[in-house]
């Protein structure tokens, strides 16, 4: 059995299948962002902490010039869904960014404009406004620009250790807030901590959301109600050609994601999800 294949049946993948059925659609590279710094940004106040959640605009910037210059089509959520046919899908690029950092506005939004290129952001509805975020006058900005605001929950808290009624109000008040404030329906969340389950996707239906995604790395996913989409974290660690392998959806390029992300599954079902919070905490303090 070569790598590959050994990878796919490890951990959560296997789980994944057995959750979600076999019901696929068009691949994708989803590339999942959190803040785009320039540099001297003091990451004690601008940026998430973890180093591999912050990416340096200037790499950022020419990350969006090789989707450009490669022709790669970039769409929203809902056209990946609606699409008719898997044409040209290894062609398809979808561009993330998770939690509404400010930067995200100052730093990523006039590079994608730059390039004419289409995303998606993920706002923590509550964290909106605050220190480091951005507020709703730069969300109608970015969603004037061509930028789809959707749910990263109300609290960013990991909605698969709360109970259902705590839920439910995670995923409804977020998706309400933004559609109050934006005028937009909201039908896509990103899943906090990357944490999905069977309840999390029964409930996401139940409150009007068609899709979900996580950070499981991969380029195929299930295309079922809700859809569930698999997403690559782009780090700084990721040089030039292995950026491009990524866009070009080669397996080889997330292999090495593929084993830190079962790593970290399995810390977390072996610890503990607290424990491993804080933890990860004592790493970050941030």
């Amino acid at each position: 059995m070569g790598p590959w294949r050994a990878v796919c049946k490890m951990g959560i993948t296997g789980d994944m299948r057995v959750l979600l059925g076999r019901e696929t659609g068009p691949r994708a590279a989803i590339l999942m962002y959190h803040s785009v710094v320039r540099p001297g940004d003091e990451r004690s106040t601008s940026g998430p902490g973890n180093p591999d959640y912050e990416m340096p605009l200037h790499l950022f910037s020419e990350q969006m010039r090789m989707v450009r210059k490669g022709s790669y089509r970039t769409l929203a959520l809902d056209e990946l869904l609606d699409a008719d046919s898997p044409v040209s899908e290894h062609r398809n690029v979808l561009i993330t960014f998770d939690d509404g950092w400010s930067d995200n506005h100052s730093n990523a939004l006039p590079v994608l404009n730059e390039y004419g290129l289409k995303a998606t952001v993920f706002v923590i509805t509550g964290f909106v406004g605050k220190e480091n975020y951005l507020d709703w006058g730069r969300l109608r900005e970015m969603q004037s620009g061509g930028v789809s605001v959707q749910s990263h929950s109300h609290g960013h808290r990991p909605l698969s250790l709360l109970s259902d009624g705590e839920m439910r109000s995670e995923l409804q008040k977020s998706k309400r807030s933004i559609e109050d404030r934006l005028g937009t329906p909201v039908h896509f969340l990103s899943a906090p901590h990357g944490m999905v389950d069977r309840r999390l996707i029964q409930e996401a239906r139940v409150s009007g959301y068609r899709g979900i995604c996580t950070s499981e790395p991969g380029f195929g996913h299930q295309y079922g109600s809700p859809a569930v989409f698999s997403r690559i974290n782009i780090s700084a660690r990721l040089d030039a050609e292995k950026f491009e392998n990524v866009i070009r959806q080669k397996r080889s390029a997330v292999l090495t994601e593929m084993v830190l992300k079962k790593t970290k599954n399995f810390a977390k079902k072996s610890l503990g999800y607290e424990r491993y919070r804080k933890l990860y905490e004592l790493r970050y303090p941030k």
